[in-house]
């Protein structure tokens, strides 16, 4: 299984730290990190981790952590399998096109960190959302 990860940088995040510890301790999984902003890492990836211009070559299933991911993802014409974890409740921080952002969460199967954040997600975008709690369940999900 190849998995491609996109993030907005490899810095100090509990984000990154989840994912580059769960990647590292899956050696059978072909994972890649693909990051918008060059930044130092938190951990060393045991994996290929390239800026997001190298996603245009990838097969597989892609993840994205926050809508501009998952706008890079839908923007390249790669053969994925697109979903994204929904680390964050981007809508309640900052201000963001509504149709825009529905219409690009429904072409991507969506999974939420908690119950709560999936009620708060099923409302903004009337889409199907799965509970993964964790990075270590999101990579069960993708089998």
């Amino acid at each position: 299984m190849s998995v491609a990860f996109i993030v907005n940088n490899l810095g100090n995040s509990e984000l990154n730290y989840d994912l580059i510890r769960e990647i590292n301790s899956r050696p059978e999984v072909c994972s890649s990190i693909f990051f918008q902003n060059h930044m130092p890492s938190i951990l060393t990836p045991e994996c290929l981790t390239m800026t997001v211009h190298g996603l245009s070559g990838f097969r597989g299933k892609a993840v994205a952590f926050d809508l501009q991911g998952a706008s890079i993802i839908d923007q390249t014409n790669c053969k994925t399998e697109n979903f994204i974890y929904m680390y964050n409740l981007e809508w309640l921080y900052n201000t963001i096109n509504y149709s825009l952002a529905t219409d690009l969460l429904g072409k991507f199967k969506i999974f939420a960190r908690s119950e709560s954040h999936k009620k708060v997600i099923e409302n903004y975008c009337d889409n199907r959302v799965t509970v993964v709690e964790s990075i270590k369940g999101l990579f069960e999900c993708l089998k």
